[in-house]
């Protein structure tokens, strides 16, 4: 876990960590969200939860029943889920899924309803190198911009609550600091 002179402020970012790690990739692959919060968050089940990014919905899922032609899997959606999980790994120094568990399967279930591949299991071969390709290129998004993850979770931390045109404001600050 990262070294911090506030101790407890360390686990206590981990949320914060978590969904900047969300917003982040979710503003660099183009995918709108209404806000992310670690203030009074509910999952989708409907339970309180440590933080969440609220998506936009837009257009319709179609459901394949087999591969289209010429198929792909959209990587850019599965990196926007994978994202607080990656986050909190680069964070806490440490490869622990229990609190990104459920974005782990989003992932894997994102995986399989673009393919086609309903029926594959999550360690299917092919499953699994989709996963661990969008994995890998959401870890190096985020290690080549942690300032600006840093500095969302920063003032996500604070604030409780951030909505995109915020957390927009916050990369091009850190972008900007970077210089």
């Amino acid at each position: 876990m990262k070294s911090n002179n506030k101790g407890k402020d360390i686990i206590d970012m981990v949320p914060a960590f978590h969904e900047a790690g969300h917003a982040v990739i979710a503003v660099i692959v183009s995918k709108h969200f209404e806000y992310v919060t670690v203030k009074d968050a509910i999952d989708e089940d409907g339970k309180a939860a440590p933080g969440c990014i609220k998506w936009k919905i837009e257009g319709e899922v179609i459901e394949y029943a087999i591969p289209p032609p010429g198929w792909q899997v959209n990587l850019d959606d599965v990196m926007a889920s994978l994202g607080g999980l990656v986050a909190q790994q680069i964070y806490t120094e440490t490869k622990d899924i229990l609190e990104g568990w459920g974005d782990r399967q989003k992932a894997l279930d994102q995986i399989r309803l673009q393919a086609g591949l309903r029926h594959l299991k999550d360690d299917d071969p092919l499953v699994d190198g989709i996963y661990q390709a969008a994995f890998k290129k959401c870890e190096e998004c985020l290690k080549s911009r942690w300032n600006q993850v840093e500095n969302v979770a920063k003032s996500l931390y604070k604030e409780g609550r951030l909505n995109e045109r915020q957390v927009r404001t916050l990369i091009t600050q850190a972008m900007d600091k970077a210089g």
